[in-house]
């Protein structure tokens, strides 16, 4: 005979697994596998958990892992004998009818507690796979037997029935007018089989709804900590966004105040502007009247010293000897990067700027303007304005001067750099 199989209650499904170990191990038993497994019932302990509810746990751990269905075979088989002994050469190695292993388990099942489990159990570890189909057939018919069975019993309390029959049968007596039939072992164990699966599905389904209502009110807490925090978020929200509008309303009359007085510094600087250029024109005019009083001075001196000669018959007049010839004035043109230059100096510094661009115009090259011209910079010269400003102009053609910025004396080689690089490109 070759050697049995391993994991043998595979050839059965889930609720057939379950029944069989219900069957074929004691309570006891089937306490001391869970507890070799490490399964545990949360809510229960371990000695409190029905038996059918540990038939089903065992039933489902032995599809996880070999070794645990391994360790399950090794329990059945210590727990579940056969009452005798069947030879190996009378045990066939050919397919066997399933009419007849159910007829056998049928004869094994006067006693199925003590006969009908190991002989399965054995059945279910033959080497050939015609034998164990016919083993797991056989078991699923005598459950239908053993349902169609309690079905033909008297409607009465199976409750009480049940233990009035295990009361009397603990005490060795028949109960009062139970016919002695073959079949009423059958009927007690398929009763005490149906109390045990009662009692394992209630304690499954009192651990599953306290499962739940343990996940329940975790879950109940967990929404009570997201409205709290969603509260609190909503709340930092609307406070962000207070204090964003505050800022746009901070800003908008910030940017207001800086746009008046702007416009007020712009108004006054167009005002300095046009009072200069009015004294600048001033200034030329009486420049212009100096010059011909001048003019007017050297030919009347030119006159006395000159001797004197007979007066010309002619009743012309001689004209007036021309006056010498002084330097031309130059008219200054003033840029916008002059206009934009002069609004970081004060007013002071501003009204010495044009006396000293009226200088210039009238006299390049007096000595106290102080003229130079820029070394690498062609047509580009500076004047001293004070002690750390200075003024940088350009010479045209056609008596003019273009004034272009008023810098400090810091910034005069980076304007230069810039000049440069303006004039190249």
């Amino acid at each position: 005979m070759q050697a049995e199989r391993p994991a043998r209650l595979l050839a059965l499904p889930r609720n057939d697994r379950a029944d069989l170990l219900l069957l074929a191990l004691p309570n006891a038993a089937l306490r001391d596998a869970c507890r070799e497994l490490q399964l545990t019932f949360p809510g229960y302990r371990l000695e409190a958990v029905k038996p059918g509810v540990m038939a089903d746990a065992l039933a489902e751990e032995y599809e996880t892992s070999e070794q645990d269905a391994a360790a399950i075979d090794r329990i059945v088989e210590e727990s579940c004998p056969l009452p005798l002994e069947i030879p190996a050469d009378l045990i066939p190695t050919s397919r066997i009818s399933n009419r007849v292993v159910e007829l056998l388990a049928r004869t094994a099942a006067v006693d199925p507690e003590m006969t009908l489990a190991p002989l399965l159990w054995r059945l279910l570890g033959h080497p050939v796979d015609s034998v164990r189909s016919a083993a797991a057939s056989a078991l699923r018919g005598y459950l239908e037997w053993y349902d169609a069975l309690l079905s033909q019993a008297p409607a009465e309390d199976p409750g009480a029935s049940g233990d009035t029959e295990e009361q009397e049968q603990e005490q060795g007596q028949e109960p009062e007018g139970a016919p002695a039939a073959s079949g009423a072992p059958a009927a007690s164990g398929a009763l005490r089989r149906r109390l045990k699966d009662v009692e394992s599905k209630s304690g499954k389904l009192s651990a599953d709804l306290e499962a739940a209502r343990k996940q329940l009110a975790a879950e109940r807490a967990h929404g009570a900590r997201k409205d709290e925090r969603l509260s609190q978020l909503k709340r930092e929200l609307e406070q962000a966004q207070a204090d964003q509008r505050a800022a746009r309303e901070a800003k908008a009359a910030l940017e207001a105040d800086l746009d008046r007085d702007t416009r007020g510094l712009l108004r006054k600087r167009e005002s300095e502007v046009e009072s200069l250029k009015h004294e600048v024109g001033t200034l030329q005019r009486k420049l212009e009247d100096a010059r011909r009083r001048e003019a007017d001075a050297l030919a009347e001196m030119r006159d006395r010293k000159a001797p004197a000669e007979a007066s010309p018959p002619a009743t012309e007049e001689a004209p007036p000897a021309p006056a010498e010839p002084g330097l031309p004035f130059q008219v200054p043109e003033f840029t916008a990067e002059f206009y934009e230059s002069i609004e970081e100096w004060d007013d002071r510094i501003v009204k010495s700027t044009f006396e000293k661009v009226l200088l210039l115009a009238s006299n390049f090259a007096h000595p106290s303007l102080d003229a130079k011209l820029m070394q690498g910079a062609e047509g580009l010269y500076r004047i001293k304005i004070g002690t750390d400003v200075r003024l940088l102009y350009r010479r045209k053609a056609a008596r003019a001067i273009e004034v272009l910025s008023l810098i400090d004396r810091e910034n005069l080689d980076r304007y230069v750099r810039q000049y440069k690089r303006r004039s190249h490109s």
